[in-house]
């Protein structure tokens, strides 16, 4: 799985990570799914988040890829992630403190990490 991600977007990740902390962020993913996929945008979602999860009101949104959202601590999903990923896109983002771009994790729908790269 190829995954291409504009930067302006990656700073977005980080920017709304610091800002939420230490509660989660959450928010979908708009781009195209074809050969590879192209995330162009943060497409934002109704939801209310805590210091350990996010819980959201709206569904994927036509032409989104996947979410992204912040976790105060490990960049690993959690069980919950899981689930979600198997619903809500292809890809799922997960930003971990202290909010860096080597704190950028990209995850395929069934949890495996996959590489990604800035365009």
């Amino acid at each position: 799985m190829e995954v291409a991600v504009d930067r302006e977007v990656l700073q977005g990740f980080l920017y709304l990570a610091r800002e939420a902390y230490p509660r989660e962020f959450f928010a979908f993913l708009g781009g195209e799914a074809g050969e590879r996929i192209v995330v162009r945008e943060i497409v934002f979602a109704r939801h209310v988040s805590s210091l350990d999860g996010v819980l959201i009101y709206d569904y994927p949104p036509p032409g989104t890829v996947g979410t992204v959202h912040s976790h105060p601590v490990s960049s690993f999903p959690s069980a919950k992630d899981l689930q979600n990923f198997l619903r809500l896109g292809l890809i799922h983002f997960i930003v971990s403190y202290p909010f860096t771009p080597e704190n950028i994790r990209c995850y395929d729908f069934r949890g495996r990490e996959v590489p990604y790269y800035p365009i």
